[in-house]
């Protein structure tokens, strides 16, 4: 079974549409895009230190300008991840660091992914500037802003047959003429008991685990998770189960939300 669905409209919560942040939030707290979806912070008078509301955005827009060099200092909360986009001017830098460690400079005119491993605050893209042109070598991994969306316009998602109690779902990202795209990306997963909803409760018996060349870092064990894909924009993920049970798996990313068909066990 393949599920192929391109971006959609708004607010409905279905495969390939936006994602109704505060839909989501009701019912899963620890999935990250469930966050509200821009801060905008001013840089113009010194350093800014988050507060919890800005913090648990997903994109920190910088503006003001700039009179000395500037630090955005974040909270040092491991795995956490913000895109911060640096719309300030004046011939100084944004720092985003947190109150001990190092951190990444953001370059002005560009977006970039940017989190935290507890310690310091490191890069996780090489930025993308604001009028959607990709900087030298640039990786994009789950682009969220507007000007950047076509770097990720479908996703398809293959359920494979049962065998030995492992069920395997493909998730493969391409680009507008429908070729894969050639590039990482990364986001959200989770597992729910329909095609239109929120985490389940129920993990499968045997958990989930990602394939060779694929990386799931767990925030709710085998239930939600943050995925990467391979060099080619694929991600594999293998659901072990005993016994009759029926899953499905959502990706999210670029705020929005797509469903697999049922991923069932017999």
């Amino acid at each position: 079974m393949s599920v192929t669905a391109p971006f959609g409209n708004t607010n409905s919560f279905v495969g390939g549409d936006d994602l109704p942040a505060a839909e989501v939030n009701a019912h899963a707290d620890d999935l990250a895009t469930t966050r509200a979806s821009r801060s905008s912070v001013s840089l113009a008078s010194g350093n800014v230190t988050l507060s919890t509301a800005q913090s648990e955005t997903v994109v920190i827009e910088c503006t003001g300008t700039l009179t000395a060099n500037r630090q955005l200092i974040v909270p040092l909360t491991s795995g956490q991840w913000w895109w911060v986009r640096n719309a300030t001017s004046g011939s100084y830098t944004v720092t985003v660091i947190g109150a001990t460690g190092t951190g990444i400079v953001a370059p002005q005119g560009a977006a970039c992914l940017v989190y935290t491993d507890g310690t310091n605050v490191l890069l996780a893209t090489i930025p993308v500037e604001q009028d959607g042109d990709l900087t030298a070598g640039a990786v994009p991994i789950g682009a969220l802003e507007d000007d950047v969306q076509d770097a990720v316009p479908t996703l398809s998602i293959s359920v494979g047959a049962e065998a030995g109690d492992v069920i395997q779902v493909s998730a493969q990202w391409k680009d507008l003429a429908g070729n894969n795209l050639v590039r990482r990306l990364a986001g959200l997963v989770y597992l729910s008991d329909s095609a239109n909803a929120a985490p389940s409760a129920t993990a499968p018996s045997g958990g989930w685990a990602a394939g060779t060349g694929y990386k799931i870092v767990d925030h709710t064990a085998n239930l939600v998770g943050e995925f990467a894909t391979d060099g080619n924009g694929l991600m594999r993920v293998d659901v072990t189960h005993s016994g009759v049970r029926t899953w499905y798996l959502h990706v999210v990313a670029n705020d929005r939300v797509w469903a697999s068909g049922a991923v069932a066990f017999a």
